[in-house]
């Protein structure tokens, strides 16, 4: 006989682990509004995606989570690779932005520096217009729904509730 609390433990443990992946690559990739959102939203966005991922997460487990230690380390390595993860998302947004503004640079624009709002920095024109560019042909090609499997995909590499996958 298994204990529905115990269950209920386990199940509220693994959206924690869950956001703890999750979280990150919302706060950092800027086609998800990581800087134009405000911080409640973001929460919100989070808590959609777990209950989107919510039923691969129970089947994926193999032992009953609890609150331990083992689950703050388990935590910590969630963290890691959701920043990771966001990291890797939000890095070709820069590249465009920084060459936006070389070449604003080598034409002798870079005076004039404007604030680009999705990634809450001042930038040149060009950057402003080619990350613009960039997210909205991310969006075209549906980049955020291939994120969004490809971040399913990585519970099959990394379990959230084991250290190393089998």
């Amino acid at each position: 006989t298994s204990d529905p609390n115990r269950s209920i433990f386990s199940v509220s443990a693994l959206c924690f682990l869950a956001a703890g992946r999750i979280g990150p690559m919302i706060a950092f990739s800027p086609f998800f509004g990581a800087r134009i959102l405000p911080n409640p939203v973001k929460m919100v966005l989070t808590l959609c995606f777990i209950v989107m991922l919510l039923p691969k997460l129970v089947f994926s487990m193999t032992t009953p989570l609890s609150f331990n230690w083992d689950l703050v380390l388990l935590m910590l390595r969630e963290v890691m690779i959701g920043t990771l993860f966001g990291f890797f998302l939000g890095l070709p947004f820069l590249i465009v932005s920084s060459a936006g503004v070389y070449i604003d640079h080598q034409r002798g624009a870079a005076s004039l520096m404007v604030n680009d709002p999705t990634i809450q920095n001042q930038s040149s024109p060009l950057g402003t217009i080619y990350n613009f560019m960039l997210i909205c042909l991310f969006w075209a090609i549906d980049g955020p729904f291939r994120v969004l499997d490809i971040l399913a995909d990585s519970y099959d590499l990394f379990p959230p509730d084991q250290f190393f996958s089998p």
